[in-house]
């Protein structure tokens, strides 16, 4: 769980650089690096983008852009005291491509490079989130969320909507003194990136037949999906009174009962995907 927008911790659970964070891996496109000068002081630091999840698809609407769940770990032996920033890149630039020299004017230390082999300024939006420390073998999560001028394309010469590539890059600033780099940043194609798994975090273990019941959790995604209360092996479809990525609120079945009996409540997303069974009581 994300509290505040960061939460710091081991064991989050494949993603970019192994472990199970999120539990899913990307294909990732290589950015390109500036070289850094060597420093006197030995490098004794390891920051690694571990995955990256979709949390929610943001709204125009509602002026919310895209929100996104970043892991980063500290491979390190020692703890990262000082701060370091985990900054997002939209563009519609195609990542990977470098057919030319990188723009001189981009950061130091790193340069996305688009299909011209340029950095593509005028289509590139980013934010940025800071983690204040990070203890040796620990994880941290990370939310940020992109400004809603993403999910527009104000340039009505290209053919492409919104952005199309989204680029990750730990300690952008270079704050930390690493020995490797080469973990720390990488592009990709925005539908290649998976919403989070559905999971129910909050909802009551108790209930009567009929009653309606408020889930909270993640994952869930931006369309509605379905909802089943499991009793003596007999699935029953519950009634869908919202969903958002954040929850739902459904209507038990209107069972009769003699008892109080055990269920279970399944929510099963829009694209198919199942949040492990709820255990419920229904009276």
């Amino acid at each position: 769980m994300v509290i505040g927008g960061v939460t710091i911790g081991g064991g989050i659970g494949g993603g970019i650089g192994g472990g199970n964070y999120g539990a899913s891996t990307l294909t990732s496109v290589a950015l390109a690096a500036d070289p850094v000068a060597p420093s006197p002081i030995a490098a004794t630091y390891d920051l690694e983008l571990v995955n990256v999840r979709l949390v929610d698809a943001g709204s125009a609407a509602a002026k919310l852009g895209p929100l996104y769940r970043v892991w980063v770990r500290n491979n390190s032996r020692v703890s990262v005291e000082q701060p370091f920033d985990i900054t997002l890149i939209a563009s519609n630039a195609r990542p990977g491509a470098n057919n030319g020299a990188p723009d001189a004017s981009a950061p130091p230390r790193i340069r996305l490079v688009g299909s011209s082999g340029r950095l593509p300024s005028p289509s590139t939006v980013e934010s940025t989130a800071t983690a204040p420390s990070l203890k040796a073998d620990e994880v941290v999560a990370v939310e940020i969320r992109l400004p809603v001028d993403v999910l527009t394309d104000k340039d009505a010469s290209r053919s492409t909507a919104a952005f199309s590539t989204l680029a990750v890059i730990v300690d952008r600033q270079g704050r930390v003194q690493e020995a490797n780099l080469d973990n720390n940043m990488a592009a990709f194609e925005r539908s290649a990136i998976p919403p989070l798994d559905i999971k129910v975090l909050h909802a009551d273990s108790e209930a009567a037949a009929g009653a309606t019941l408020f889930i909270r959790g993640e994952g869930f995604g931006d369309q509605p999906g379905q909802a089943f209360v499991e009793v003596s092996g007999l699935k029953v479809a519950a009634t869908l009174v919202s969903w958002d990525p954040q929850g739902a609120e459904v209507t038990l079945p209107n069972l009769v009962l003699n008892q109080a009996t055990a269920a279970k409540l399944e929510l099963v997303r829009a694209d198919g995907q199942r949040a492990p069974a709820w255990a419920l009581e229904l009276r």
